[in-house]
């Protein structure tokens, strides 16, 4: 018999609405702080007019993932640079254990030598405004989570990730499989280095342990949504006032099949 893991045991995580987060509007400004508070995910609606280009636009990057991924392996070999560390982005293919990635550096994407190797070239347009839509909504968020914490002058979130430094923020494209048998996806529980992560999924695939009672629950995959959560350069930045939460890929039910996701990570400048 297959195993399914109940929609039940979905971990309740707030929703705060772009377009009132842009408004300045006090209660959503309450309802963003409370979920980088506890558990420190929280679902983005990007349903009002702000984040319509976003929305647009996501349904072709997921094609672009597949496109890219599909390709042979030593089309994608040639991406690969290992002189890279997982935490510099620098346009980079990383295969891995049941799962293959490919990082677009956003300060890299005015580059034409460095921006989009190989077949991504004919979406540089696209990847480029997905990206520095990715980057400005990340840095309403900090504005606005500076402002509710009282933060001024260099103490100010912002402060940290000026345009003006070199800093690793990037997009990253996941094609993450499921397997035959839910048992057998490995344990990939981890926090993110950097500030914020974006993450869209094709499927619900992300769970999340509740910082209280420890207990694990799935972040529902809502459409019109981008899950949210605050990584550790954040939380340390904040003092711990601002969490960053254990949570992990993994798949709800058994069957193999393709899956893919689509991040962008906010990562403060480099020292």
């Amino acid at each position: 018999m297959a195993t399914t893991i109940s929609p039940n045991t979905y971990a309740p995580l707030r929703s705060v609405s772009l377009d009132r987060l842009l408004a300045k509007d006090p209660e959503s400004i309450q309802e963003l702080l409370q979920g980088a508070q506890s558990p420190g995910f929280f679902l983005l609606d990007l349903r009002g007019a702000a984040g319509n280009q976003i929305r647009e636009d996501l349904a072709r990057v997921y094609e672009v993932t597949k496109d890219y991924f599909d390709q042979p392996s030593e089309a994608k070999q040639e991406h690969f640079r290992a002189d890279i560390d997982r935490g510099q982005v620098h346009n980079i293919y990383k295969p891995g254990h049941g799962y293959q990635t490919f990082e677009l550096a956003r300060e890299e994407l005015a580059s034409p030598q460095l921006a989009c190797p190989g077949q991504l070239a004919t979406h540089q347009k696209l990847l480029t405004r997905f990206t520095t839509d990715c980057h400005d909504l990340a840095m309403t968020l900090l504005r606005r989570l500076s402002d509710v914490l009282g933060l001024a002058g260099d103490a100010h979130l912002e402060t940290s990730h000026l345009g003006t430094q070199s800093n690793d923020s990037g997009l990253k494209l996941v094609d993450v499989p499921t397997v035959e048998r839910m048992d057998d996806f490995p344990d990939t529980t981890h926090t993110d280095n950097g500030t914020l992560t974006l993450l869209w999924s094709t499927e619900q695939a992300n769970q999340i342990r509740d910082p209280v009672t420890g207990e694990w629950g799935w972040a529902e995959n809502r459409d019109g949504h981008v899950l949210v959560n605050v990584a550790n350069s954040l939380q340390n930045q904040t003092g711990g006032r601002l969490h960053s939460c254990l949570h992990k890929v993994s798949q709800p039910s058994d069957g193999a099949h393709e899956r893919y996701m689509v991040s962008y990570y906010l990562r403060p400048n480099t020292r």
